[in-house]
């Protein structure tokens, strides 16, 4: 074999830090939507995307965290606004990506079902706690409801 014919070999090492980010939120915001945020654990996230669990302690302080940004990495293109001329079918459009964002339950959703309880307020309070809950798994109540 010509030495120019021989195989290319892959080399040893880490991935780029680019490449590991990408693949980790790219499976976090996979596991985030078929199971939930019970379901993004670091032990299920380092599994899926091929990159150790150190890795994800090095940069994500708890899985919430993780979760979090995995949500907006998989929701940014869902939500991009195309402009393709036609005024009524780029709205259509981007109700319906909002519509699926909304029924995929996330934290988005909770505001919005709030909104629909006339007894309950919508304020800085409830969205505190709704990413308090997030990152840390407390503080859910509301002072009211404690």
């Amino acid at each position: 074999m010509k030495e120019s014919q021989a195989p290319v070999r892959r080399g040893r090492g880490r991935r780029p830090e680019a490449e590991v980010r990408r693949a980790v939120l790219a499976a976090t915001g996979e596991i985030l939507f078929e199971s939930g945020l019970g379901g993004v654990t670091f032990e299920k996230v380092a599994a899926r995307s091929c990159t150790s669990k150190m890795t994800l302690y090095k940069y994500w302080p708890s899985p919430g965290a993780l979760a979090l940004e995995g949500y907006f990495a998989a929701t940014e293109q869902t939500l991009a606004f195309p402009d393709t001329g036609d005024i009524e079918r780029d709205l259509k459009s981007q109700l319906h990506a909002f519509v699926r964002l909304l029924t995929g339950d996330q934290l988005w959703g909770a505001c919005y079902h709030r909104l629909l309880l006339p007894a309950e307020t919508l304020d800085f309070t409830f969205t505190d706690a709704l990413v308090s809950n997030l990152m840390r798994g407390t503080g859910c109540e509301t002072p009211d409801e404690k």
